[in-house]
């Protein structure tokens, strides 16, 4: 074996680089048959056999088996390259501090090496996004993955080049990455050189990449010339030769097991509960009470009230036999208590709290916990419950989830009450309300208590009671005079403003890589930079106080402010923000885009960005195609289509969605209910329009019938048939208003968490006394 360089490649082992794994990489790994992963010729042999074909070309054959034997070449090459036998040898890779993993290979070896890491977990781009977090291995398979069923797979050699050809977005980022680290590519050879050349071409900034490395098998002298000649530092040995010699490259590097940094403690650090005011950031408590999200500093002063939930929640969580859901409106105190609780609640020497999940994280948590008890409070739990569910197994791990109430509504029925208590903070009692009211402090406290109502609560929720209770601006204020400053001084200034609401309001971070790819038609790094740091005291108020995370990632703390940031945005300048995310910035650079993806075509949002409809619809079209043709966009599009009047475009789509998911999927058709209902609610009444009603709500009938998520049924239901019934006063609407007293009445003996059953329940009882 020979390595060009050996010492500088060390070096980047152990301090940082990429790995680019082509078919070769995988040659000693096994299928269920025993049989090693195939190379491209033994691939074609093996398809010529056994779909009795004599051609030459493994490209072309793969084209016609796509078009005539789809079902059955997909399902082939899922067997086929499904791994079963991994030898022990690979397991060295996991001695190389791996910032990406790059590869063309549809196998899913990668994922089974680093599931056996001792300190990184693997973080696939194309669900999540780029992740920030220092234990993750970024992973990303450019030509589908058979752990993926839904992956076309890809086997064209030069297909990568082609890829980036017509995503340039994608392109850019990856030849990125070679820019920002050094790079080995293994398992490639001068058959491959297409994909290479896509790496290193004119695209990138040859004098900013970094080093790259290519093991050869047996390479010619004209091979070694033709990889020199693109930079490339040659490796000559076989994969097994390569790996075998991994340990003596990274001999100094540090292992988990050996080391005592690597605890628990020191690989989550940035999610210990803070035991102490050291390194802990302090200010006035009266931030807090003007609508600043809490810091560790407020929760250690003592000068904020503990509501009456304070006990409830330590109560609930010293339950051996139950986990605990912590839910509320906005802004309705969920974070204070949650922290209040983590700093003061003993019995646990581990406790850690996430604002974010994924089931590869979760599994990660698990292997570093071991049999370790801990408490740990997962903040938005409703963004990956399959990931907070398999938490919640651990006999080890005692679980608090926090979220939106309406959140999680959406989930409620994988959360039975016999295994988790739910707690709804939103409203308070009269006891919290005077006491929250003594804790004031006394410069901005009003003369008198000051007691509202909201239209959806019977009692006040502690943001609106806090806000209505002080005096001089308070957080709302300040952001809506700030915006509208910013916009008649500076656009610039307030489109990066808006694009970091953006990001939060769909609960992910800003970073600069996402930054620079949504100006990049405009202005280069530098100029995006400054204006990031002219920013910097307003995006702080975005970020995380943990100094472990990196600093060129804005981390939100505060949705709200991101809602009154987009609530108060310039319309044209919200629509800028939208359209530049879709058309400028790559999915796989948004961390966490799995999350980003269910808020960020939002028909709320849209309707708010584009008042003209045809404005909306070219957005809709643009967000279709950015989420990978995702049927749920035509489900958002289409309801921002109804708002807009605009039925018949609207049955388009919604029906469009429902061929997409062979109308399966009950929340597209309820969509589709709630669309054919207001097309036809406020037209003449005739035969045909009272047809169309009674179908809307016969949809709805079988989606609550039929589907686990009754009370987002029942719910619709129920508004519907008030609006029928207010047109039409006859036995049918009130027999559908009976009805959905009668579900709605079920649905809230078993969620009495549920604020929005119990109003609507009341409203529908409301009209039936009065019938009577």
């Amino acid at each position: 074996m020979k390595i060009a360089n050996e010492n500088s490649l060390s070096m980047a082992l152990k301090t940082g680089i990429n790995i680019f794994a082509g078919a070769g990489f995988s040659i000693l790994a096994k299928d269920k048959q025993d049989r090693t992963l195939p190379l491209a010729s033994n691939l074609l042999a093996e398809l010529n056999n056994e779909f009795g074909k004599n051609m030459c070309d493994l490209p072309r054959l793969c084209t016609i088996l796509e078009k005539k034997e789809q079902l059955k070449f997909r399902a082939y090459l899922t067997e086929r390259f499904t791994v079963t036998y991994v030898p022990s040898i690979y397991e060295n890779l996991n001695l190389v501090k791996i910032k990406s993993i790059y590869t063309t290979n549809i196998d899913n070896l990668i994922p089974q090496i680093i599931a056996k890491n001792s300190l990184y977990f693997i973080n696939d781009q194309r669900d999540n996004g780029e992740s920030p977090d220092v234990n993750a291995i970024n992973y990303l398979p450019l030509h589908g993955n058979v752990d993926s069923v839904s992956d076309t797979y890809i086997f064209d050699t030069a297909s990568l080049a082609n890829i980036y050809s017509n995503v340039p977005r994608i392109w850019n980022y990856v030849s990125h990455s070679v820019e920002k680290y050094p790079t080995l590519f293994i398992g490639y050879s001068l058959n491959d050189s297409s994909t290479l050349q896509a790496l290193t071409s004119r695209n990138t900034f040859e004098d900013v990449q970094k080093e790259k490395w290519i093991i050869l098998h047996n390479p010619t002298d004209d091979e070694i010339e033709y990889f020199e000649t693109m930079n490339f530092n040659v490796i000559i040995a076989d994969i097994k030769e390569f790996l075998e010699y991994l340990p003596h490259l990274c001999t100094s590097i540090e292992n988990v097991e050996n080391s005592a940094q690597n605890t628990l403690r020191e690989l989550f650090k940035a999610n210990l509960v803070p035991t102490s005011h050291k390194k802990q950031m302090v200010r006035p408590i009266v931030e807090f009470f003007k609508g600043m999200p809490p810091i560790w500093g407020d929760i250690m002063s003592n000068n904020i009230f503990k509501t009456s939930y304070f006990k409830i929640i330590q109560d609930a969580i010293y339950n051996p036999h139950k986990h605990t859901l912590v839910i509320g409106a906005p802004v309705s105190g969920k974070t204070t208590l949650i922290m209040q609780v983590a700093y003061q609640i003993s019995g646990y020497d581990t406790k850690l709290i996430f604002n974010d999940l994924t089931k590869t994280k979760s599994e990660y948590i698990l292997k570093i916990l071991g049999e370790q008890k801990a408490l740990i409070f997962i903040e938005n739990f409703t963004d990956e419950v399959d990931a907070f569910i398999a938490l919640s197994k651990a006999a080890n791990i005692n679980l608090v989830g926090i979220d939106r109430s309406h959140s999680f509504e959406t989930v409620s029925n994988y959360f039975s009450e016999d295994h988790y208590q739910i707690i709804n903070v939103t409203e308070l009692s009269d006891n919290d309300v005077q006491e929250v009211y003594n804790m004031l402090p006394i410069e901005v406290k009003r003369d008198s208590l000051q007691k509202g109502k909201s239209d959806k609560y019977q009692r006040d929720s502690i943001f609106e009671f806090v806000i209505r209770n002080i005096k001089g601006e308070n957080i709302k204020e300040r952001y809506k005079s700030i915006l509208a400053q910013m916009e008649e001084d500076d656009r610039d200034l307030a489109v990066f403003l808006i694009l970091c609401a953006y990001m939060h309001y769909c609960r992910v971070p800003l970073s600069m890589e996402v930054a620079y790819s949504f100006f990049s038609n405009t202005y280069d790094y530098k100029y995006v930079y400054e204006i990031k740091e002219k920013l910097s005291d307003l995006l702080n108020e975005f970020e995380e106080e943990e100094a472990e995370f990196n600093i060129d990632y804005y981390y939100p703390r505060s949705f709200y402010i991101a809602d009154i940031i987009l609530r108060y945005s310039k319309t044209e300048l919200l629509a800028e923000v939208m359209h530049g995310v879709v058309e400028n910035v790559p999915q796989i650079q948004i961390c966490s885009y799995n999350k980003f993806k269910k808020f960020a075509f939002d028909k709320e949002l849209v309707l708010q960005a584009f008042p003209r409809w045809k404005d909306g619809v070219s957005f809709y079209e643009k967000a279709f195609l950015y989420d990978y043709k995702n049927p749920y966009v035509l489900q958002q599009g289409a309801l921002y289509l109804a708002a807009k009047k605009q039925y018949q475009k609207a049955f388009d789509w919604i029906d469009r969605a429902k061929m997409m998911t062979n109308n399966k999927y009950f929340s597209i058709r309820n969509s589709h209910a709630i669309i054919l209902f207001e097309a036809n609610i406020d037209v003449p009444f005739s035969n045909e329009t009272e047809r169309m009603l009674d179908d809307s709500m016969n949809i709805l009938h079988k989606c609550y019938e039929n589907d686990q998520r009754k009370t987002f049924h029942a719910i619709t239901f129920a508004e519907q048939a008030i609006r029928y019934f207010n047109k039409v006063n006859s036995e049918k609407t009130i027999s559908y208003l009976v009805k959905a007293a009668k579900w709605l009445k079920e649905e809230n003996q078993e969620k009495k968490w549920n604020y929005d059953i119990r109003r609507k329940l009341l409203n529908i009882n409301e009209i039936l006394d009065n019938i009577k």
